[in-house]
């Protein structure tokens, strides 16, 4: 009986310490990469409120909505698309490798495609990832949004109802972006 209860003792922190290492293999170093791979470079407005946003959403303040489920906090995923509206049908840019920061702190950021993200979730399972979009400058205001998504199995039948975003609004002080408040919380 004893030999019974060890063994199975064994086999249930076997199986706690696989699905607490499982919990990140999508960013361990098979999929990771700091490389975009489109080479544009955007204005450095546009890099500065990217920075601020990220910094804020998932290093200082860490107030991006459902930021908890995040499962690796210390290396995230941003896609290389990004739209200028996120709620109306609008134009696709991309982002490039030399427009996001490689690291703000202590956590690294990676540019993948829409391809590479599913290609990742069909191999790990379910995580999600960070999109940015609203970018509008003018002169010294400016919004820019950002939200997290989940990127599921290919055929996954599951409906994902957390994550969200937000759409922040900076003003330009010194020759510096400022954040001035949130516009809107999604």
């Amino acid at each position: 009986m004893k030999f019974i209860s060890k063994l199975l003792t064994l086999f249930l922190i076997t199986i706690l310490i696989e699905s607490c290492s499982s919990t990140r293999t999508y960013t361990k170093n098979k999929y990771w990469s700091c490389l975009g791979p489109f080479e544009t470079v955007m204005d450095k407005d546009k890099q500065e409120l990217i920075y601020k946003i990220l910094e804020r959403a998932v290093v200082s303040k860490k107030d991006i909505p459902d930021y908890q489920l995040l499962k690796d906090k210390k290396r995230i995923y941003i896609t290389t698309q990004y739209t200028d509206k996120f709620f109306e049908e609008s134009e696709v840019s991309y982002l490039g490798k030399k427009d996001i920061p490689r690291r703000i702190a202590g956590v690294k950021f990676s540019l993948k495609s829409p391809e590479e993200l599913q290609k990742i979730a069909d191999e790990t399972g379910l995580f999600t990832f960070l999109s940015l979009g609203n970018i509008e400058i003018n002169q010294d205001t400016a919004v820019i949004g950002i939200d997290h998504w989940w990127q599921q199995q290919t055929n996954s039948k599951q409906i994902q109802m957390s994550g969200g975003g937000y759409i922040l609004e900076y003003k330009k002080v010194d020759g510096k972006w400022q954040f001035d408040n949130v516009v809107k919380k999604f």
